[in-house]
C-alpha cells in the first residue's frame, strides 16, 4: 500500500484524545487541528463525550465517514482491541504512539507480536509503536506530540528515538533550519528506514535524508533502496550501539574481528549511505544541507581574516582527505589589487586582522570567477574592526552561480552572534567552528566520491565451473560425524571443488610417513596438527615450518603430535598436514562471519599470524556486486602494497578478485557454512594459494 494515507491523509481519527492537557493525546488533537488545510480529526475516547469542544467518539467503529489515518495513544495492553476495530473499519495507515511492547518484556512482546498479525492479516501499513509521531510541513500537519511545528525545508528526518527528533526540532527552529519530512519510528514494527527513503525518494520536496538509526531489519532491502535512492538524495545516518556484541564468541580469525559495527560500516559503503559520527554532526549535517546551493564541489578556498583559523582549516581538510583549490594566476593578479600587500598570496586566502566586509566582499567577488574553485568557506573571527553583522549581510548579498557553494564559520560568542543569525535567515550554513564546517563539507563531498575502476573480465566471472555436488558430499560427512568444524584438508577440498588454488599435500600418521612424504613433496616442507577440534594450530605447537631433512621431519612429527595432544587431550587428531614451503611475497585474509543483525559478512584485509594485530580489514555485506568486492579491497591498507610499492612489484588483482568471488558463490550455495577463514592467502610472483584453510558449519 502507498504510504499516502498515513502522511497524506484527509481524514485523521486520534485514539486517546484528551482535553487534559498533561497527556499524550490532547497534544495529539490539538496538534493535528493546528492547520490551515481542509482536514477532518475525529477524537475518539471512551469515557468522554467531548473533546475540546468537538464531539468525541467511543469507537472509530462509530465515525460513520472514512478514515485515512487513525492514531493511537492509549494503554498498551487495549491496543491490539483498538487496532482490530480500526481494521474492521477499514483503515489502512495506523501510527502506535504507545510504549511498552517489545521493549519492556515478554508480555511487551506478546503485544508487539498481536499488533503484527492483526496489521498483516488486513493489509494495513503501522509506523511505530512507541514513536513520536511524524511533522510533514509542506502540508501543514504536525500528527506529533511534540510542542513545536517544524519549519518547511528540504531535508528529511527519520529517527527511532523521539527523544531525539524533539531535541534537533529544537534546534532547528532556533536556527532557522526546515525539513520536508519529520518522522519518529519507535520500534519501527511494520514501516521502517526502507519504506520511507523509497516514499521520499518521490518526494519533490525533499533533496537529502538523514537517519537516526538503533536497529534495523532486512538489510538487504535497505541497501537495494538505498543505492538507488542515495544516486540523486544523499543520505547520512547516525547508528548507535557501537559494540561488539557477538564477537568474543565467534571461533575464526574473521569472526573475532567483526563486530557489529564493522558489519554497519561496510552495510553503508555498500548502500552509498554516509556515516555521521555524533548528534553535532547530525545538526551539522542537516544546517549543511539546508543551505540554499547544493553544488558542492571538492576544491575548496578558505577566505580569513586571521591566519590560525585558516590553518587549522586546512588541517583539517587534508585529515579528511579535502583538496585546497589551486588559485589561478588571474585570480592571484585580482586579488592584488584588492587587498593589503601583506596578503597571504595563496590559499587560504587571509584577507588581514582590519578587513573590513567590502574586503571581504571583493575577495568573494573574485573566488567567485575562478574556474578552479569550487566551494568557498568563509572564516571570520572578532577583531576590533570586524563587523561580523555588516559581513554576513555582504555574503548574503552575493549572487552565486549554480556551479559555486559558499558556507561559513563565525568563531566566537556574542560579539558575531548576530552575524551568524543573519546568514541562517538567508540559509547559508554557517558554523562556530572550523573543525565541524570541515567535517560536514568532507561529509557532503564523500558523497559524490568516485567508484574504483579495476579493468575485470565479468564474462569470465560468469562462466566459473564450481562441484557443488563434490562439495556436498564433504559437508554431508562431516554432518554425520557430528561435527560442525571441518578439518583442515576438508576445508581445502572443499574450496578446490571451487576452483580456488590450494597447494598439493599428504597427511601423515607416522614418523615413517613423515618422512618419506616430506622427500615426495620435496624439501623444504610445512607441518601441521589435522584435527576438526584445534582451529588455531600455532597456539598450541602444532606447527613446523622450513624443514629441510629426514631427521628433522622425524622430530618435528612427534613434536607437532605430543604438543597438540598436551593442549588438547581431548581432541580427535587425525594426522599431520604436510605441504611444500611456499615463498611469499604477500599475505593476505579472506573471511566469512554471521552477524546477529546483518547475516553473513565477508573479510578481506593483510592475513597471516599477527592479522589480529595489525587488523587492517574491511567487510562487505551479502548478496553484493561484483564492485563491493572492489570497493571493499580499496578500503585497507594493504590495497597500497597489492598494486605494488616502491620496488615490490603488485598482484594480478583480476586474479585476486575472482578467488574472492569464487568465496561468495560457495557461501551462497552452501549458507550452511557459518565461518570461513582463509589465512594465509599467499601471493609470491604474481600466483595466489591458500595456505591455511578453516570451515565451521552451522
Amino acid at each position: 500500500m502507498n504510504l499516502d494515507k498515513i502522511f497524506n491523509p484527509k481524514s485523521i481519527a486520534i485514539i486517546g484524545a484528551s482535553d487534559d492537557e498533561t497527556s499524550v493525546g490532547y497534544a495529539l488533537f490539538v496538534n493535528a487541528n493546528k492547520t490551515k488545510h481542509k482536514r477532518k480529526v475525529f477524537p475518539v475516547n471512551i469515557k468522554k463525550k467531548k473533546i475540546l469542544g468537538h464531539s468525541s467518539f467511543a469507537s472509530v467503529l462509530d465515525i460513520k465517514q472514512k478514515i485515512d489515518l487513525a492514531v493511537i495513544a492509549t494503554p498498551a495492553s487495549t491496543v491490539p482491541y483498538v487496532l482490530a476495530d480500526c481494521a474492521k473499519a477499514g483503515i489502512k495507515g495506523v501510527v502506535i504512539i504507545s510504549a511498552g511492547f517489545n521493549e519492556v518484556g515478554k508480555e511487551g512482546l506478546a503485544l508487539y507480536e498481536q499488533i503484527r498479525k492483526i496489521s498483516l492479516d488486513n493489509d494495513m501499513r503501522l509506523v511505530g509503536p512507541n514513536c513520536l509521531g511524524f511533522i510533514i510541513p509542506g502540508i501543514d500537519l504536525n500528527m506529533s506530540f511534540a510542542t513545536e511545528q517544524a519549519l518547511l525545508g528540504q531535508v528529511a528526518l527519520i529517527s527511532q528515538s523521539g527523544a531525539i527528533c524533539t531535541a534537533i526540532l529544537d534546534w532547528s527552529i532556533e536556527h532557522k533550519v526546515g525539513f520536508s519530512n519529520f518522522v519518529s519510528i519507535g520500534a519501527a514494527q511494520d514501516v521502517g528506514f526502507s519504506d520511507l527513503i523509497e516514499y521520499m525518494a518521490n518526494d519533490k520536496k525533499t533533496t537529502s535524508i538523514v537517519l537516526y538509526m538503533e536497529s534495523l531489519k532486512n538489510p538487504a532491502r535497505f541497501i537495494e533502496v538505498c543505492r538507488r535512492v542515495s544516486k540523486t538524495k544523499p543520505i547520512f545516518v547516525l547508528k548507535s550501539g557501537r559494540s561488539a556484541a557477538g564477537a568474543s564468541a565467534a571461533k575464526s580469525h574473521t569472526g573475532s574481528l567483526a563486530g557489529n559495527d564493522k558489519g554497519f560500516d561496510a552495510l553503508f559503503r555498500q548502500a552509498g549511505v554516509v556515516r555521521l559520527d555524533n548528534i553535532q554532526e547530525v545538526l551539522d549535517i542537516i544546517m549543511f544541507c539546508s543551505s540554499k546551493c547544493k553544488n558542492v564541489g571538492k576544491r575548496l578556498a578558505i577566505i580569513t581574516n586571521a591566519g590560525g583559523p585558516g590553518v587549522i582549516s586546512t588541517d583539517s581538510l587534508y585529515k579528511h582527505d579535502g583538496e585546497l583549490a589551486k588559485l589561478s594566476k588571474d585570480t592571484i593578479a585580482k586579488l592584488n589589487t584588492k587587498l593589503p600587500s601583506s596578503w597571504s598570496k595563496g590559499n587560504p586566502i587571509d584577507v588581514i586582522g582590519d578587513a573590513d566586509p567590502r574586503r571581504f566582499k571583493d575577495a568573494l567577488d573574485i573566488c567567485i570567477q575562478d574556474k578552479k574553485i569550487d566551494s568557498i568557506l568563509i572564516l571570520l573571527s572578532p577583531q576590533a574592526m570586524t563587523k561580523s553583522l555588516l559581513v554576513a549581510k555582504e555574503i548574503s548579498k552575493i549572487k552565486l552561480p549554480k556551479d559555486k557553494f559558499i558556507f561559513a564559520v563565525f568563531i566566537g560568542g556574542s560579539e558575531v552572534d548576530e552575524g551568524r543569525k543573519w546568514l541562517e535567515k538567508f540559509n547559508i550554513a554557517i558554523f562556530e567552528t572550523p573543525e565541524r564546517a570541515i567535517i560536514s563539507f568532507m561529509k557532503v563531498i564523500s558523497v559524490k566520491k568516485e567508484k574504483l575502476e579495476i579493468e575485470i573480465n565479468k564474462a569470465k566471472l560468469a562462466n566459473i565451473k564450481v562441484h557443488k555436488e563434490k562439495v556436498a558430499q564433504v559437508i554431508n560427512k562431516v554432518r554425520l560425524e557430528q561435527r560442525k568444524q571441518l578439518s583442515e584438508s576438508e576445508a581445502k577440498e572443499v574450496l578446490s571443488h571451487y576452483n580456488i588454488p590450494v597447494l598439493e599435500y599428504e597427511i601423515a600418521n607416522s614418523e615413517a610417513d613423515a618422512i618419506s612424504m616430506s622427500q615426495k613433496l620435496s624439501y623444504p616442507v610445512a607441518m601441521k596438527i589435522l584435527s576438526p577440534d584445534i582451529l588455531h594450530k600455532i597456539d598450541c605447537g602444532g606447527v613446523a615450518l622450513n624443514i629441510n631433512s629426514q631427521e628433522e621431519a622425524r622430530l618435528a612429527y612427534t613434536r607437532i603430535t605430543r604438543s597438540a595432544k598436551t593442549h588438547h587431550p581431548k581432541a580427535d587428531i587425525k594426522g599431520v598436514y604436510i605441504e611444500p614451503m611456499l615463498r611469499s611475497d604477500l599475505e593476505l585474509i579472506i573471511g566469512l562471519s554471521h552477524d546477529p543483525v546483518l547475516g553473513p559478512l565477508l573479510m578481506f584485509g593483510r592475513g597471516g599470524s599477527e592479522v589480529e594485530l595489525y587488523k587492517d580489514i574491511s567487510f562487505v555485506s551479502l548478496p553484493l556486486q561484483i564492485d563491493d568486492i572492489i570497493e571493499m579491497i580499496a578500503e585497507t591498507k594493504v590495497y597500497e602494497r597489492i598494486k605494488g610499492y616502491r620496488n615490490m612489484p603488485g598482484i594480478d588483482l583480476e586474479k585476486l578478485l575472482c578467488i574472492i568471488y569464487k568465496v561468495t558463490l560457495l557461501i551462497q550455495d552452501f549458507p550452511v557454512i557459518r565461518e570461513l577463514d582463509i589465512n594465509p592467502l599467499s601471493v609470491h610472483d604474481k600466483k595466489a594459494t591458500v595456505l591455511d584453510a578453516k570451515i565451521i558449519l552451522q
